[in-house]
């Protein structure tokens, strides 16, 4: 299957707040997925990665093979 998100060694900090740190996984084309965490686990964080939004602090993300 064709690769639509992947995340490799994503980090994120805020200061000394640590939302992010080294998350890697991948997403493939057609599959349904959830994200599940407490309150401050960095969810919308790495949605808001995965959008384009926010950029890491280390690491790489993918969309469709391109950065």
């Amino acid at each position: 299957m064709e690769t639509l998100l992947q995340c490799t060694d994503l980090s994120k900090s805020y200061g000394s707040k640590t939302a992010l740190d080294g998350v890697s996984f991948s997403l493939e084309r057609g599959r349904i997925v959830g994200l599940l965490g407490p309150n401050g686990s960095g969810k919308s964080t790495l949605i808001k990665i995965a959008a384009g939004l926010l950029t890491p602090t280390a690491g790489s993300r993918l969309v469709e093979g391109k950065t």
